[in-house]
């Protein structure tokens, strides 16, 4: 099967890890989480464990994590149509 670039898409796809919350999560639970996430990912310790797997982690606040989501469920949406794997809606 050729790849998206071989026929003709130029793509390329990180993949990224979050953690989400349900819809209507009052904002000071929201806050703490975002705190509590900051700092362990800054530490050495994750940072050391995260190394091991070659994975670099980044910290991202719970706004900026929401519209990245978003544009990433448009984007592949978009070329899910482009290349026949989704239905256009009707």
């Amino acid at each position: 099967m050729p790849t998206a670039r071989e026929q003709g898409f130029d793509v390329a796809l990180d993949s990224w890890r979050g953690i989400a919350v349900p819809r209507g999560t009052p904002g000071e639970v929201i806050l703490k989480l975002e705190n509590s996430i900051r700092k362990t990912v800054e530490s050495a310790e994750f940072t050391a464990a995260a190394a091991k797997l070659a994975v670099r982690p980044a910290f991202m606040p719970a706004t900026e994590f929401s519209e990245l989501i978003a544009r990433e469920d448009a984007f592949l949406s978009r070329l899910m149509q482009q290349i026949g794997l989704k239905k256009p809606p009707s």
